[in-house]
């Protein structure tokens, strides 16, 4: 078996998300990110040409991952489930707003669409992740629209949008701190997909 060796840029990535999970953006320094990768910081200039442009490959990278993650899970139930789709357990695969990794991610992504608005670099990589995004949940929504043999006039794009505004929605559970019923989440998610997914 042949061992792949880490690249440089793999490093300062590395160093990079390592500084960022401690340090956060703002206070990200590219010498913690150099000193972390085992590298000088003109070479991280000169694979990134400055902090922004590493920020904006760094950041968007792990935006994109995150969606990877969530659009593999669903893809991957879809393929495990080839025959007709049980709306319970295909709601099941959603995972819930409370999910401590789910609250994380939140918390970063939000910190990544507020850096997006100085770091002109980022936004742009953003809009591409975002539109390969939204192409793969259509995509996801096309495929269990099929299986049920849906007619619902609502459009897999507004569909798609909301989906990702309930995701992201949930910051603002976080900062209330008041209990909220997931079992009834859970049952308004199933209504969801039933009336606009399987009908």
């Amino acid at each position: 078996m042949a061992i792949i060796e880490e690249t440089s840029r793999d490093r300062i990535r590395r160093s990079a998300l390592a500084e960022l999970t401690k340090s956060g953006i703002l206070g990200l320094r590219v010498a913690d990110v150099a000193k972390g990768a085992d590298c000088s910081v003109p070479l991280i200039y000169k694979y990134f040409g400055d902090r922004n442009g590493l920020l904006a490959v760094v950041l968007s990278t792990l935006v994109e991952s995150y969606y990877v993650n969530d659009i593999n899970a669903m893809s991957n139930f879809l393929v495990a489930n080839p025959g007709p789709l049980d709306v319970a357990k295909l709601g099941a695969v959603l995972a819930q707003p409370n999910d401590k990794w789910r609250v994380e991610r939140r918390w970063m992504r939000m910190q990544i669409f507020a850096a997006s608005m100085e770091i002109p670099e980022l936004h742009l990589r953003l809009q591409e992740v975002q539109t390969r995004a939204t192409a793969e949940v259509i995509e996801l929504i096309h495929e269990v629209r099929r299986r049920f043999g849906a007619t619902s006039p609502v459009d897999e794009r507004v569909l798609t949008h909301v989906i990702f505004s309930l995701m992201f929605g949930f910051i603002f559970y976080d900062l209330d701190n008041t209990p909220l019923n997931f079992d009834a989440y859970r049952d308004f998610m199933i209504s969801f997909i039933t009336n606009y997914l399987t009908k």
